[in-house]
């Protein structure tokens, strides 16, 4: 999937869909961002990625897998949080947070993700309630839950 095609997948409706899409195409400038849909090789998908150097934020939401190289998690991530929690309350104007918007997104339980720093570690929040895909991910890899 290329970036185009992960940015069309947002519901424009959201005043932070054009936000998050800034933060993809500026990840994907930077360093190569590998975008994957989730589904049922996420297994396959998520090892691909670690071989890569990209260490994946899997998305529930909208289904995707970002494989992010040097440049970090952060600006996904804060920009998927903003999303969702506007999507879930549209009438409360959300300030911006910082890079504490990146750590609530994996709280929140709206994602997850594999670190370089601890690549044997899936980092997931309390509140993520795994799919149909997770489960054999999950079955391989210690949680460090946050």
């Amino acid at each position: 999937m290329n970036i185009d095609e992960a940015c069309a997948l947002l519901d424009r409706r959201n005043p932070y869909s054009e936000e998050l899409a800034w933060a993809l195409r500026f990840m994907h400038d930077r360093d190569p961002l590998v975008i994957k849909r989730k589904g049922g090789d996420l297994v396959e998908v998520v090892q691909w990625l670690k071989t890569k150097g990209c260490y994946p934020v899997v998305d529930k939401g909208l289904r995707l897998i970002l494989g992010l190289g040097y440049a970090g998690h952060g600006y996904p991530r804060e920009g998927l949080f903003q999303y969702y929690y506007h999507a879930k309350d549209p009438g409360f104007e959300l300030p911006h947070i910082g890079f504490g918007a990146a750590d609530r997104y994996i709280i929140e339980g709206y994602g997850y993700f594999i670190s370089s720093m601890r690549p044997d570690a899936i980092v997931v929040g309390r509140k993520y309630r795994p799919d149909r895909f997770d489960k054999d991910l999950f079955a391989m890899y210690e949680l460090d839950f946050i």
